[in-house]
């Protein structure tokens, strides 16, 4: 009965810690809601036309809702077709995927969802 209490007290403290230590350097959420990721620099002539473009990253942010309705449908099939089923961790599709990486001569096989993926290229480097 002892040791079952301090095991779990000891499995507290490593889980706390561990919380600590990885979360050290995270953005807060309230940064990470006002996101405003590098965007084109477009230089008008006096036409109106487009002069010329600066940038590091080429992007325009466009609303979800303004996209068409079957462009949301294809990205969802073809990255995360269970985006609405889950709550950001799919552990089935996590699952399946290290059983089959497992399985020699095997193709490997992804499991991130779209959120892991924005946390991924919002926090981490590309490095794998």
């Amino acid at each position: 009965m002892i040791a079952a209490g301090v095991g779990l007290l000891l499995a507290i403290v490593v889980g706390v810690s561990a919380y600590y230590y990885f979360s050290q350097g995270l953005p807060s959420g309230e940064a990470l809601r006002n996101y405003q990721p590098p965007q084109v620099t477009k230089v008008t002539c006096a036409d109106g036309s487009v002069c010329a473009e600066f940038y590091k990253e080429r992007r325009t942010l466009v609303r979800i809702e303004e996209l068409p309705k079957h462009v949301r449908d294809a990205f969802l099939a073809a990255e995360d077709a269970d985006f609405y089923k889950h709550g950001g961790l799919d552990f089935f599709g996590l699952t399946r995927a290290a059983i089959k990486n497992l399985i020699p001569g095997s193709r490997k096989s992804g499991a991130s969802t779209i959120t892991q993926q924005v946390v991924k290229n919002l926090l981490l480097t590309p490095e794998r």
